[in-house]
């Protein structure tokens, strides 16, 4: 039985048939960032070149450069990765951080519906129950489900008052334990 070839296609030609080179995103950096890129290269390049490179050249390159050790060995991983692509090296915006979120609108409102139908609710399920169903409708509406840690970090940010009156009722003890008396702060005399 003979096996198809792949058909193989001619480069894309654009104008005045010049092949067309696909844009890897370095169309779109700065100035700056080309030239702390084109620096970070200047220092990573002759560490490359070695086949190790020791903690002491790394150290000098991170006090060159104002990066620490650790940077500049995953630097260094990124050259040889990418064949010496200098744009590699270009500094990357935050993806975020501690604390802050990194899911789409899309996936930040699906989890919150899930915590508010799975979670707070009088059936008091589990937070896996809901890292689970969670799952079940990101599938369902195409999207990447976030982590099971996401799902129990955004679950502990649901205040204690809230959880309590959803998941054991408004007149239970745990929710009038967590709700602040009415009325006004009493007014202690302080004495001298």
């Amino acid at each position: 039985m003979e096996q198809a070839q792949p058909e193989i296609q001619a480069p894309d030609k654009g104008e005045a048939g010049r092949e067309r080179v696909p844009e890897r995103g370095t169309l779109g950096l700065s100035d700056a960032a080309w030239a702390e890129a084109r620096r970070r290269a200047a220092a990573v390049a002759p560490l490359a070149a070695q086949d190790v490179v020791p903690a002491s050249m790394a150290r000098d390159a991170g006090r060159a450069l104002g990066l620490s050790e650790r940077t500049i060995y995953g630097l260094l991983r990124l050259w040889r990765r990418t064949g010496g692509l200098v744009a590699s090296l270009a500094p990357r915006p935050s993806t975020g951080g501690r604390s802050k979120g990194r899911l789409t609108a899309a996936a930040e409102q699906v989890v919150a519906e899930a915590i508010r139908d799975e979670y707070l609710n009088k059936q008091k399920k589990r937070v896996e129950a809901v890292v689970f169903a969670l799952g079940e409708r990101c599938r369902r509406e195409g999207i990447n489900p976030p982590a099971a840690n996401t799902v129990r970090a955004r679950v502990r940010r649901v205040r204690a008052d809230k959880a309590a009156r959803a998941r054991e009722g408004a007149g239970s003890a745990a929710a009038r334990r967590l709700t602040s008396a009415a009325g006004r702060t009493p007014q202690r005399a302080l004495s001298p």
